[in-house]
């Protein structure tokens, strides 16, 4: 079967969905939403760094997700990286590592695996920021880095997204 993009699915549920859901049940059943941008980046990385816990093996559940539909979700995922990383700074901190890992050294990795990446290939000056959200990502702690701080590293790594997105 050859992979669909944006990605049907029957029902693809997370916190973010919640209120959503308590409004009105019915808009889970609905077939406008039932595509999904994302799911070209979750099967990607399920199928390069995920580990079979029961069942087939990862790579005869998953096919191939091609590069194109892969970037244009992990872009998707940091569009609004500037804005986004005041209010939600691990979750953007380590997709913007692992989006630039990709797009430079073509390496597929996980969240964490991408701020791992991060910290031996881009600037000292982020490091700090990006070992707190490595940790807050592990046991659910505190990122104290000033907002400055953050914002200056979102516009360096969307730079740099941007210009290798260009080649």
């Amino acid at each position: 079967m050859n992979f669909q993009y944006p990605t049907p699915y029957e029902l693809h549920f997370s916190k973010d969905w919640l209120k959503t859901y308590l409004l009105s049940q019915m808009v889970m059943c609905g077939d406008e939403l039932k595509k999904d941008k994302d799911l070209a980046a979750h099967f990607t990385v399920i199928r390069n760094c995920g580990i079979v816990l029961w069942g087939e093996p990862i790579q005869e559940v998953f096919g191939e997700v091609s590069r194109d539909f892969y970037i244009d979700s992990i872009k998707g995922d940091i569009l609004n990286a500037d804005e986004e990383i005041l209010k939600n700074t691990t979750y953007i901190t380590l997709n913007l590592c692992r989006v630039l890992a990709y797009l430079q050294d073509n390496k597929i990795l996980s969240k964490e695996q991408g701020g791992k990446w991060a910290l031996k290939n881009i600037d000292d000056k982020y490091h700090l920021l990006i070992k707190e959200a490595l940790n807050d990502y592990r046991v659910m702690s505190q990122v104290n880095v000033k907002d400055d701080v953050k914002v200056s590293f979102s516009k360096f790594m969307m730079n740099e997204i941007m210009k290798l997105s260009e080649k």
